[in-house]
């Protein structure tokens, strides 16, 4: 059984619902398929069967189609994630879907640039890309997803159709096949016969492409095909191990000190056994069913002696997987320890690889940078460091009055995570709806308040009210400090008086595809990330079902009782305002649809810091100056990609001034270092660096 994300729509000529036609007509054993949404005639075609589902795409969808009654074994063009396709792909369906649902052309498609994706490599479900049998690359679009390439007409055809719309159903219908010809494989060994029949693949690794994925699948299917088959083994011990999905290590701020965070989907082959990470000469066996693996780096024995983790597959016979690019993935630079010295002062630890301010002309220093955001999308440059041990402590001495503020360095083309904080006050004798929407630790009340100052007796309540803790100044302990507040959770805190509470939540800002739920019964609840309801649909990613969307009523808690806004689904406009909702608050919401009691609604978001690759911003500045026998080594971060000047002064009313440099330099946002050939010996001498060009 077969099912395809679409329904017929008699004003439009196909589209979509085509893709129906396309899987039975390619397949040669007996299948059944559907449409998720209403079935009919398309061109004088048979009907085609549907579902009649009312919500026929998306995530939730597929959790649906995967699961019974129906336990379907292909879905295609459904929209799946990444979870929800890896938790279909353990249930027996496979996901397939296009690289881009964009129209036809050569842009290439990328998911990490909504946030979705933290790692490389084909994603959970299998992206399919339109082109020839034949053809050595993709005829019409490639990406970081693409597996496979496929075309709904082949070259054989005396016109072949190579449209996106139509490429992934093609594949779909030689993996029926195959699935067919193998009953007892599971979706992954299923993937892999199709991965080692492809054009590219290659059993000694390094098979998989960017810009090509594994290549055409030579399996047979009913259109005729101008090629010779591929040979599939049928047994599953023949099979190659297929590395793990989407590996990445994050930077992670653990309680202690440093930590990274390895994030990955298993291979699950019918012989899976475990996943393993290796960095340099250290092994790292994970569990069989571990998907994370958080590594505790000792902040001692900083850096670590490789540059990078390696992931592979290991099967039941201990045959691993061959090394693919992909599968190579940097260890990232890490902030941790962030906590505030005084109300003026916020300060995080460092830790990166060493690098020295040497001065050499026209060459970048490799230093670490600082960047500061108050809104998680432009960043600012706010200082450098250089670390000769790879370890620091910076201190930002501004934050006095500052309610929110996010920090990440970079150093070359590795980045942080997104460490920060948010600070909102609870007056006497008033509750407010709080949200703790970073990750410290476990997110127990005895971590995330561990930096706001509580000089009176409060009380914390969950949305159940059993889940309620108290604080005890005297003591300072909590009465159930076990209990946890996470991002998308919200609670209701109570200060009793007579001092104000002063609540800051510090630590990690949450990456990739980030998923809650909302039930039928107004709860409240919180973004999972620090962000003001204004910046919403930025990283909201319901493409359908979006339980803040038309028709949704949204409640904020002014401290005493709820204040309610409406989504007009007629002006498209909340009504009587954007609600006034900021990082660190809480709300209530209710969805402009029904919510069944037994199945919450699916709540999506995503964010990630290589979706805001290019939001850096580097104004000129001068970040350090200094002699150096009879020179002065001055270093500048350049506002973008332009020349430079140095230029010098002796006269204290700035009024004149002198080329201090041979030539000027080019510089696209680095930190360059110039040098003032015996400009040193002064009284005293001003500098300033001038773009020239």
């Amino acid at each position: 059984m077969a099912v395809v994300g679409g329904s017929i729509v008699s004003s439009s000529g196909g589209d979509f619902q085509l893709n129906y036609y396309v899987f039975l007509e390619r397949v040669q054993h007996p299948w059944s398929c559907f449409l998720t949404g209403n079935g009919g005639p398309v061109d004088g075609r048979p009907d085609a069967e549907g579902l009649g589902w009312p919500i026929y795409k998306g995530p939730a969808v597929l959790g649906k189609v995967a699961n019974p009654p129906y336990q379907y074994q292909i879905s295609m063009y459904i929209g799946a994630d990444l979870d929800s396709a890896y938790q279909a792909a353990l249930k027996g369906c496979a996901a397939f879907e296009p690289v881009s649902l964009v129209a036809n052309n050569y842009d290439r498609g990328d998911l990490r640039l909504d946030g979705e994706m933290l790692g490389d490599g084909p994603p959970t479900w299998i992206a399919v890309s339109g082109g020839f049998s034949t053809s050595v690359h993709s005829e019409l679009r490639w990406g970081p997803q693409l597996e496979f390439i496929d075309a709904d007409r082949d070259i054989t055809d005396p016109d072949p159709d190579l449209a996106m719309s139509f490429c992934a159903s093609p594949t779909a219908a030689r993996y029926a096949n195959l699935q067919y010809l193998r009953p007892d494989w599971n979706v992954f060994d299923l993937r892999q016969g199709l991965r080692q029949a492809s054009t590219f693949y290659n059993s000694n690794g390094w098979g998989w492409r960017e810009n090509g994925g594994y290549g055409f699948p030579l399996v047979p299917n009913q259109v005729g095909n101008n090629f010779i088959a591929a040979s599939v083994p049928t047994n599953s011990d023949a099979l190659d191990a297929g590395p793990p999905l989407q590996p990445a290590a994050i930077g992670k701020a653990g309680i202690n000190g440093p930590q990274v965070s390895f994030r990955w989907y298993n291979f699950r082959q019918s012989t899976f056994d475990h996943t393993r990470i290796k960095i340099g000469d250290t092994n790292i066996d994970a569990p069989a069913t571990a998907l994370r693996y958080d590594w505790d780096i000792d902040a001692a024995v900083w850096p670590p002696m490789a540059t990078n983790a390696e992931f592979f597959t290991v099967l039941a016979n201990q045959k691993l997987s061959p090394p693919e690019i992909y599968t190579q993935v940097s260890l990232p630079l890490v902030l941790a320890l962030p906590q505030f010295n005084s109300d003026a002062e916020f300060q995080f630890n460092v830790y990166a690889f060493p690098c020295t301010n040497v001065p050499t002309p026209s060459v970048p220093n490799p230093s670490v940078r600082v960047y500061v955001s108050t809104d998680l999308v432009s960043w600012s440059f706010l200082d450098a460091l250089w670390l000769p041990d790879g370890k620091g402590i910076f201190r930002d001495s501004q934050v006095a009055g500052v309610n929110c503020r996010f920090y990440r360095i970079l150093e070359r083309n590795l980045h942080s995570q997104t460490i920060g904080f948010t600070r909102l006050t609870v007056a006497p004798s008033s509750s407010k709806l709080i949200a703790n929407q970073f990750d410290r630790g476990d997110n127990s009340l005895a971590s995330i308040f561990a930096s706001s100052k509580i000089a009176a007796p409060i009380t914390l309540t969950k949305q159940n009210p059993a889940d309620t803790s108290s604080y005890d100044p005297t003591a300072q302990a909590w009465s159930n400090p076990s209990l946890q507040l996470s991002p998308g959770e919200a609670a209701w805190l109570y200060n009793p008086g007579p001092q104000p509470c002063v609540v800051r939540f510090t630590g990690d800002v949450r990456e990739g595809g980030l998923v809650t739920s909302v039930s039928n019964n107004s709860p409240i609840v919180s973004f999972m990330l620090p962000i003001p309801l204004s910046s919403y649909p930025r990283y909201q990613r319901n493409v359908f079902g979006d339980p803040l969307g038309p028709g949704a009523n949204l409640q904020c808690w002014n401290g005493h009782a709820f204040i309610s806004y409406y989504n007009d689904p007629q002006n498209f406009a909340w009504t009587p305002q954007i609600p006034p909702v900021q990082p660190g608050e809480g709300f209530s919401i209710t969805p402009g649809f029904p919510v069944p009691t037994n199945q919450p609604a699916r709540w999506e978001m995503a964010f990630s810091a290589l979706a805001e690759g290019d939001g850096y911003i580097n104004q000129l500045r001068i970040t350090s100056i200094r002699v150096q026998d009879s020179d002065v080594v001055v270093s500048y971060i350049s506002a973008g990609d332009h020349y430079y000047r140095l230029e010098y002064t002796d006269d204290p009313s700035f009024s004149t001034w002198t080329t201090a440099s041979s030539s000027d330099l080019y510089s696209i946002g680095e930190i360059v270092t110039f040098i003032h050939t015996g400009g040193a010996g002064q009284p005293f001498r001003f500098y300033r660096i001038r773009m020239v060009q």
